[in-house]
This record gives C-alpha cells, sequence and structure tokens, in this order.
C-alpha cells in the first residue's frame, strides 16, 4: 500500500516541479513588465505564452490524472 502512495506522491513532485518551473517563469516576467511600465496587454499575452503551453497544460492534466487515480485508489482501500 505505501508503495503505491508513494509512487503516486513522487508522480505528482514531478509535475509540480514542471509547472513550478513555468510559474517562476511567469512571475519573473511579469516583475518584467512591471518595472519597465506596466502594460496589461502585455502582461496578458505572456501568461497566455507561458501558461497554456503545450507542456504546462500535459502536465496539469496529468496531474489531475493522478490526483484521480489517488484518490480512486484510497477510496477502494476505504482510506476515505
Amino acid at each position: 500500500m505505501c508503495e503505491m502512495i508513494k509512487k503516486y506522491e513522487d508522480e505528482a513532485k514531478g509535475l509540480c516541479d514542471v509547472i513550478g518551473h513555468y510559474i517562476g517563469e511567469w512571475f519573473k516576467n511579469l516583475l518584467d513588465i512591471a518595472e519597465n511600465g506596466w502594460d496589461t496587454e502585455k502582461a496578458e499575452n505572456m501568461e497566455n505564452e507561458i501558461m497554456n503551453c503545450n507542456e504546462v497544460l500535459y502536465n496539469f492534466n496529468k496531474l489531475d490524472i493522478a490526483a484521480t487515480s489517488t484518490h480512486k485508489y484510497l477510496n477502494e482501500l476505504g482510506l476515505i
């Protein structure tokens, strides 16, 4: 049982690491835009470009699948 939970935890951490990298990139770019004269359109375009890239969307989807699988597994064990 613990090995299966560890597997889901490791997968989720890996996915979160990738997503976190993109969130860091987004935040850095947002600060650059703020420091160089705020431009709402530029900020929105940058956000859409970074947060909607295929890798981010893929990892969010995989994270959702992992969460659903974990919930199902824990439910089958009667732990939730």
